[in-house]
């Protein structure tokens, strides 16, 4: 049977040299073979895809851990469990409803509580009534939110904040010009006798822009305002007053300054030895928006370096954040929240409960180097658990730079390129306000 397969083989071959020859001699050439078609991915067709909003797409729930940073239990991490129970920190041994028992860290028998939402997927930090107090880091790209009766630790100093000096009706449409940096118009407003936001209001359901003799420009950046007027100033309740800071002292506290619905920044000066503020706009020709105008200086104590805390006003609510330059620093500023607040804790905060400071992860990552040869390092490496380019999807940001005949240019790319990326995302208006985000 081998020999006869052989054999079969042997004349196949021989027919198709034969046939192969008999083309050549007469001018013609084989046929070539088709080749085998591969089945490719069509070509993305954006006009094609589905129109929705970030928060319209479902990531489902996301474990998180949280590592002590500082404190007796430096290095251990936590699982936040999922359960309606939640975690509740304390140091009453004998509570049946306290999930994780710490004792000799300044706690309250009970303290602190994190809790997960399984219909929105977040978690959210709250103080339990403590004595010392659950403070939360003051960010650079995310806020917190902030109201009177709220104390800021920054350093060893204290900045307590309480409610200012009301805004009346007839000053509204001055500071809500003024927070969209249209304030040149408010002789216009005047003159028409649009001062407050109920007039805002039917100025927003009429349209009536004609009257106000506008230059284009002024009437694209109106309406976008005015279009988000009820989400800003909800008509169920908004602080009408600005905020008051004062910097706490034995012999009584000073008032460092007031900041309404336009915002501002105060400089956090070490020892009251203030700094010239560093550009951080990517456009150096963009014009400064008014929460980043210094109204305040605050002199800091255990601080080696200025930093910048902006102050804002959105959806109906005062917020804190630091300014870019905090992005790479050390130093730490702290905001107490208020009984009930209930923070929501995204990836990279960092919260203060007695003497323990505890980090926020999505990842519980490490990173490990080696120098080798060369005299010095010259590679960076930069591991970010939020972006912070949404509320609602999470962007964490690992890298490894490879550095060659020196520090200075791997550095700067270290600190900035991840910076450029989400100001890049911010310039088109941000990913939670696309509704197209898979564009």
């Amino acid at each position: 049977l081998a020999q006869a397969l052989e054999y079969a083989q042997d004349v196949a071959l021989l027919t198709l040299m034969v046939a192969t020859l008999s083309q050549w001699m007469d001018g013609s050439t084989p046929a070539a073979e088709e080749p085998p078609v591969t089945e490719l991915a069509p070509v993305a067709d954006r006009d094609a895809f589905e129109k929705v909003q970030m928060d319209q797409i479902d990531s489902g729930p996301v474990d998180y851990v949280v590592r002590c940073t500082e404190g007796l239990f430096a290095g251990r991490f936590i699982y936040i469990n999922r359960t309606p129970q939640g975690e509740l920190f304390g140091s009453d041994k004998d509570g049946k409803d306290i999930t994780m028992y710490i004792e000799n860290a300044g706690l309250s028998p009970k303290h602190a509580e994190i809790k997960f939402n399984d219909q929105t997927y977040q978690y959210f930090l709250r103080d339990f009534d403590s004595a010392s107090g659950t403070w939360v880091r003051v960010r650079w790209n995310r806020s917190i939110e902030i109201a009177p009766g709220q104390e800021l630790m920054i350093g060893g100093t204290v900045i307590d904040v309480s409610e200012g000096p009301e805004i009346g009706a007839d000053q509204e449409v001055s500071h809500w010009l003024t927070a969209y940096q249209l304030q040149h118009l408010l002789p216009t407003f005047a003159n028409q006798g649009i001062v407050s936001l109920e007039d805002l209001r039917v100025l927003a359901k009429d349209e009536n822009f004609e009257q106000l003799q506008l230059r284009s420009e002024d009437v694209s950046v109106l309406r976008s305002a005015l279009r988000e007027l009820d989400k800003m100033w909800p008509t169920m309740g908004y602080p009408s007053h600005g905020l008051e800071f004062t910097l706490r002292s034995p012999e009584g506290g000073s008032r460092v300054c007031v900041i309404n619905w336009e915002g501002g920044t105060i400089a956090l000066a070490p020892n009251g030895v203030l700094e010239e503020e560093e550009e951080d706009v990517l456009d150096p020709g963009a014009s400064q928006i008014t929460k980043d105008v210094m109204v305040g200086t605050v002199p800091v104590q255990g601080w080696s370096r200025c930093e910048w805390l902006r102050v804002g006003y959105s959806f109906g609510r005062y917020y804190v954040h630091f300014s870019a330059r905090s992005s790479e620093s050390l130093q730490k500023g702290w905001v107490r929240l208020r009984a009930e607040q209930r923070h929501w804790l995204q990836p990279h905060d960092l919260f203060l409960i007695g003497t323990l400071e505890f980090q926020v992860l999505r990842f519980n990552a490490a990173v490990y180097s080696e120098q080798g040869y060369r005299a010095t390092m010259e590679d960076e490496d930069v591991v970010l658990q939020d972006l912070a380019t949404s509320n609602w999807r999470h962007c964490s940001y690992f890298a490894i730079y490879d550095g060659h005949g020196g520090r200075e240019c791997v550095s700067f790319i270290r600190q900035r390129l991840h910076v450029n990326f989400v100001a890049a995302l911010h310039a088109k208006g941000g990913l939670d306000k696309s509704t197209q985000v898979h564009h």
